[in-house]
C-alpha cells in the first residue's frame, strides 16, 4: 500500500485530477463511491471540472458503497441524497447509471455483471470501518444489511433521537475483487488509529481496514503527518 500525506486541499485537487484522466480515457469508467465528508471536496473539484468543460459524466457508471435502510423514511439522510446534493445534480451524469443497494442479493447480482471498478473511493471511520463494513466483518462478505453501531450513529446522528438503524453495504468481498484501484481518504486527526493499524501490515478483523493490505493497487491519502 502506498500512502500519501501532505495538505488535504492539494491531495484533494490531485486525486479529482486522477479520476478526470481516468474518465477521459475511458468516457463508461465504472466508479465505486463513498458517501460521509471525506470525499465531499473531491466532488466538488470533479464539478468544478464538468463546469470547466473539462470532463463529462454522460457515459459513466457508479455504484455507491451502502445507503440506510428505510430509505424513503430518511430520505434528508439518504446516500441517494447526498449523492445528488454533492455531486450528481450539477453534473451531466445519466442517473439511471447510478446504482445504490437496497436488497443484498440484488445488489450482489448487478455486482457480478461489472468485470471492475476503474476506481474506489472509500473513506474510513475512527473504528476502521470501510463502507458500513464495522469491526468484525469478515473479508469474505458479500452485500449484507447491518445494525448501526453505537460509536457510527454518535458520528452520523449527533443529539438526535430519529433516525436510521440499518444500513445495507457493499462486503469487504466484493471491494478488494471487484476495484482495480482503490483510494482510502483519511482526513484528520480522529483517523490517526486507523491509519496506525494499517502501519503496522497485520490482518486484523476488529480494523476492517486492514483487509485493504490484501488488495495489490491501494493509495492511502491523508493531511496527517506520519
Amino acid at each position: 500500500m502506498k500512502i500519501i500525506s501532505g495538505s488535504k486541499e492539494k491531495l484533494e485537487q490531485s486525486i479529482a485530477d486522477n479520476i478526470k484522466d481516468i474518465i477521459n480515457y475511458k468516457s463508461n469508467a465504472k466508479l465505486l463511491l463513498a458517501t460521509g465528508n471525506s470525499p465531499v471536496g473531491i466532488y466538488q473539484k470533479l464539478i468544478n471540472f464538468y463546469q470547466e468543460k473539462k470532463i463529462s459524466f454522460k457515459n459513466v457508471i457508479t455504484f455507491n458503497l451502502d445507503e440506510y435502510l428505510e430509505k424513503d423514511k430518511y430520505f434528508a439522510d439518504s446516500f441517494l441524497n447526498f449523492m445528488n446534493q454533492k455531486l450528481f445534480n450539477e453534473i451531466d451524469i445519466n442517473k439511471e447509471n447510478t446504482f445504490f443497494p437496497e436488497n443484498p442479493d440484488e445488489y450482489n447480482k448487478k455486482l457480478d455483471k461489472i468485470n471492475f471498478f476503474d476506481i474506489t473511493i472509500l473513506g474510513v471511520g475512527e473504528n476502521g470501518h470501510i463502507a458500513f463494513n464495522e469491526p468484525g466483518s469478515k473479508i469474505t462478505d458479500r452485500t449484507k444489511i447491518i445494525e448501526l453501531t453505537d460509536s457510527t450513529i454518535k458520528t452520523n446522528f449527533k443529539n438526535r433521537t430519529n433516525y436510521p438503524k440499518k444500513a445495507i453495504t457493499i462486503g469487504v468481498k466484493d471491494i478488494l475483487e471487484k476495484s482495480q484501484l482503490i483510494y482510502i481518504i483519511a482526513w484528520g486527526e480522529k483517523k490517526r488509529k486507523a491509519i496506525e493499524k494499517i502501519l503496522a501490515k497485520k490482518i486484523d478483523s476488529n480494523w476492517p481496514v486492514t483487509y485493504l493490505l490484501n488488495h495489490k493497487n491501494v493509495i492511502l491519502f491523508t493531511d496527517l503527518d506520519i
